[in-house]
């Protein structure tokens, strides 16, 4: 256990806005300046605006120096960091909460946690529970893990920005857009004159191109090794702009969305593949590996119709039906017929 930090992320990324805004507006950034800016701009006491710049110099995140006034006596006075962080082994902010403190380093990755929010399932390995899942997880063909795995990558670039690092930050009360820079696709390196901060912030460098390169290099061994990428990428997205953001929203639903994607590989990988690749017509009718029971089933308002059981959970059954848009839906059991029945039994009239 150690105190890799003492700030958090947010709280850094505010005292750097203020150093920046307070020499933007060609001011000393004081201490004094700093603490009424800080309690000001984000509501807090001076006491805690107080705190939180000592902890920040404690960390070597801003700079405390001495420099002659317009008087001609030295002051104090904030500056931003000017050499990067070395290189160091393991993250700085907890991987659950992305917040500072006292932390346990996993011993399989640079990941961190404090025990109140994960505490291992093996007491004598220090892992956090991507590591431990890691470890347990298994898929018998990696070629295809891969190529099936490329089908989310395209899925979850539509849901992230271009400049995942552009901020907004205020100057005089209006809100200043860095602007884009022209990449394409998501990145972590942003340029202009706050590129050295996702250094100070970011441990472990992820974006969906390198998730994409890797699945065309089949690296990925099982699932759970593409679920930890796709959350070092929301992890980072946190640290950068914070939970409440929007882009922090964006990434909290790209990662929802890959879960979902990856529970439905797990529930048929065949589904999931066919469903993506659409390499003739009726792919939907081309049976999967185990195939699937095939039923009629009825919603309500809606005839029996025949349909695939994708599972069952207790009486209540996850379909697809054929025809159309293929749709899904849970029905009860009451309403599930064997497809070797009758179309008279069912009440269905053909035309």
């Amino acid at each position: 256990m150690s105190i890799r930090r003492r700030t958090d992320p947010f709280m850094t990324q505010r005292i750097w806005d203020a150093i920046k805004i307070t020499m933007h507006q060609r001011s000393l950034p004081s201490n004094d300046r700093m603490v009424r800016h800080l309690a000001r701009v984000y509501g807090i006491t001076e006491q805690q605006a107080q705190e939180e710049l000592n902890k920040a110099v404690e960390d070597n995140l801003v700079l405390l120096k001495k420099v002659p006034s317009k008087t001609g006596i030295e002051q104090e006075s904030y500056r931003l960091p000017i050499e990067p962080p070395g290189n160091i082994d393991h993250d700085w902010y907890c991987y659950k909460c992305q917040k500072a403190g006292l932390v346990e380093s996993c011993q399989q990755c640079q990941r961190v946690y404090h025990l109140g929010c994960h505490v291992p399932t093996n007491t004598k390995l220090k892992v956090c529970d991507f590591c431990e899942k890691i470890n347990t997880d298994t898929y018998p063909d990696k070629p295809d893990l891969n190529h099936i795995l490329s089908f989310t990558c395209g899925h979850l670039k539509a849901k992230l920005p271009l400049e995942i690092t552009n901020r907004t930050i205020v100057f005089n009360n209006d809100p200043v857009v860095t602007p884009p820079s022209g990449f394409s696709g998501p990145t972590w390196i942003s340029e202009g004159e706050d590129a050295w901060r996702p250094g100070y912030l970011i441990k472990n460098h992820m974006d969906l191109a390198i998730m994409d390169s890797k699945t065309n290099k089949n690296e990925y061994n099982n699932l759970m090794e593409f679920q930890a990428d796709a959350h070092n990428i929301l992890h980072n997205i946190l640290l950068y702009h914070g939970a409440h953001s929007i882009i922090g929203e964006m990434g909290n639903t790209m990662y929802q969305d890959c879960c979902y994607d990856l529970q439905e590989i797990r529930r048929c990988a065949d589904c999931y593949r066919i469903s993506n690749e659409k390499s003739e017509k009726m792919w939907f009718c081309i049976p999967c590996n185990p195939p699937h029971q095939l039923v009629y089933a009825k919603q309500k308002g809606y005839p029996y119709w025949p349909a695939k059981v994708m599972q069952i959970n207790g009486n209540v059954y996850d379909v697809r039906f054929f025809g159309g848009h293929h749709m899904r839906a849970n029905i009860e059991k009451v309403f599930i017929r064997p497809i070797s029945v009758s179309l008279q039994s069912l009440q269905v009239t053909c035309s």
